[in-house]
């Protein structure tokens, strides 16, 4: 039984990472389990399923090469999606435009003068009331275009990013009878025994890779007296292990995989378009031991 797995974790080492993958499965039977997709990069002896719903136990597990048959295409999502999403990115497009036209008019408006004195007459009065009722009108109208105007502009880079990622998988779907190299990939195989057929059921795969690592960013923002300081940690993760990792939470930590160590792990998101990540930081100590000098027996250092 072949089953989709999805990256929904990942701890990120000074060199390497582990992943998380999570599979739900819905009134599973007892039998073999295959896992595919998994990248070329993986080390195999590192690999662990984890149950962590339902009632099952799962033995034998192996790692070994899979290759797609050609008749294997990929499911392309259908054309009718993409031009939806299209028809929102124009209609996005106008909002943008309108509302930098609408910009443009209010900062044209001119504020009125004092009128002309008519001899023989008094002068008239200053139009102070008007401008600063103008003044405030401009100042509130601009204000809310330009909130809107960033809300809209994320929309659109949003409804960009999901019709690069439906051309993308189209082009793959028409493209998935030919064999390619890079389709050849790992399948993690084992035998599933399940006491409650009925249950859902949720495992987890973790397994190491190499090719990722991550760098501490530091910047201090210095008050203006000069008495308060904020230090700000940012994280830029680089990794190129074959897998998507856009979406997934990541963890990183200052220890090397597969060595026990004891410390506080930092949390981050990922960023909106970049893999710069924010988080906050917590500065520990290190408390290191005194070096005893070695004893030496029937002798006397001087």
């Amino acid at each position: 039984m072949d089953v989709r797995s999805d990256v929904t974790a990942v701890q990120v080492y000074r060199r390497g990472a582990r992943v998380t993958r999570t599979v739900t499965l819905t009134a599973p039977q007892s039998g073999p389990l295959a896992i595919p997709g998994l990248p070329l990069s993986l080390e195999d002896a590192t690999a662990s399923v984890e149950v962590v719903a339902g009632d099952v136990e799962v033995r034998a597990l192996q790692i070994t090469l899979h290759l797609r048959p050609r008749n294997e295409a990929p499911e392309a999502p259908d054309q009718a999606i993409l031009r939806d999403v299209e028809r929102r990115i124009h209609h996005q497009e106008s909002n943008l435009a309108q509302l930098r036209a609408e910009l443009d008019l209010l900062q044209s408006i001119q504020m009125p003068g004092r009128p002309e004195p008519v001899e023989g007459q008094a002068p008239p009065p200053s139009p102070m009331a008007g401008r600063v009722a103008l003044d405030t009108f401009v100042h509130e109208e601009s204000e809310a275009r330009h909130h809107s105007l960033g809300k809209e502009e994320r929309a659109l880079q949003q409804l960009r990013d999901v019709a690069d990622d439906l051309r993308h998988r189209i082009a793959e779907g028409k493209a998935g009878l030919g064999r390619r190299p890079d389709e050849l990939s790992k399948v993690a195989t084992a035998q599933l025994s399940v006491a409650s057929p009925s249950e859902k059921v949720v495992l987890h795969l973790h397994y190491h890779v190499p090719g990722a690592h991550w760098v501490p960013q530091y910047q201090v923002d210095v008050g203006h007296d000069g008495d308060e300081a904020a230090l700000t940690f940012r994280a830029a993760v680089v990794q190129a292990t074959g897998e998507d990792w856009r979406g997934v939470k990541l963890t990183l930590s200052t220890a090397l995989p597969q060595q026990a160590v004891h410390g506080r792990q930092v949390v981050v998101r990922r960023g909106h378009e970049q893999v710069v990540l924010q988080v906050v930081v917590h500065l520990v100590r290190r408390h290191r031991q005194p070096r005893q000098r070695p004893r030496h027996r029937g002798a006397h250092i001087l």
